[in-house]
């Protein structure tokens, strides 16, 4: 019988998909060193392997069985070309140079495109944790006001240019000026670098958080969660939205009572 492969390094999406997998028939952990949680992934069948031990995490999930991939979780960007590679990661190293593909999501298209060269067929978290994937709709009892929707028409229209560029799946706007956009710091350095440029003492400015043009939606879906909100309420900002249907909510009981409790919005779009 096959076995569902996660792919893990870090975040409460991990956990999610870990504590589903030990609850519903099991699964392979193929975990990465200094990312994943020891006692999350201490609850399934495992092996921890360092990023460019790519022919170990190959040979592993093939002698459990494995099929099916998810790749889940944050991950440090390191610079690839000083990671320290097996002889498969090597090849794969050869064909995201031979391909060019150095943006996040083409990055990650290519490593996609290699492990089902290997003979696994990759799936999305979303496809397996359905009910993390919202419709469009506001959830806090605060709504944006008029002034808000100028700002978040901004971001969505910022991030999906960056994106287009590959560049980021955020942007935080406030009263019409872009405070900043996701790089390679990720949703929370975000947030603590756009602190310092607010203009205005109230609570004022979203986060948009939407996928990629074109991204593979199989791999690194926007995700928000109880951290995001309590950090753009310590950092002064007012809402949170997110890509219905493409983006992953975290927390969302505790996200929306938190938002409630704080008069926050918090919605999809």
């Amino acid at each position: 019988m096959s076995k569902l492969g996660i792919i893990a390094a870090k975040g409460g999406l991990v956990q999610e998909l870990i504590e589903y997998a030990a609850n519903s028939g099991g699964a392979f952990v193929v975990a990465l060193e200094g990312e994943a949680d020891p006692k999350m992934v201490a609850k399934l069948d495992h092996i921890w392997i360092k990023l460019g031990e790519v022919g170990k995490a190959v040979k592993a999930m093939r002698e459990a069985g494995v099929k099916e991939i998810v790749i889940v979780g944050s991950l440090y960007k390191p610079d690839i070309f000083k990671v320290k590679v097996d002889w498969l990661g090597a090849k794969l190293l050869a064909q995201i140079v031979k391909e060019k593909f150095l943006g996040d999501n083409k990055l990650l298209s290519s490593i996609m495109r290699f492990l089902e060269a290997q003979g696994f067929k990759l799936i999305g978290v979303h496809e397996i944790l359905k009910h993390l994937v919202v419709e469009s709709a506001i959830y806090t009892k605060l709504k944006p006001t008029a002034k808000d929707k100028i700002d978040i028409e901004l971001a969505i229209e910022v991030v999906k240019q960056l994106g287009a560029l590959d560049i980021g799946q955020g942007a935080i706007v406030e009263n019409g000026i872009v405070l900043g956009v996701e790089a390679i710091e990720g949703t929370d350095g975000l947030i603590k670098r756009c602190a310092g440029f607010k203009r205005d003492s109230g609570s004022n400015g979203v986060l948009v958080k939407f996928s990629k043009p074109g991204q593979e939606l199989r791999m690194d879906l926007p995700t928000i969660g109880i951290n995001t909100i309590k950090n753009l309420h310590k950092a002064g900002f007012k809402g949170l939205i997110i890509e219905s249907k493409k983006a992953i909510f975290l927390d969302q009981d505790k996200v929306i009572e938190y938002a409630n409790k704080n008069k926050m919005f918090v919605g999809a779009m």
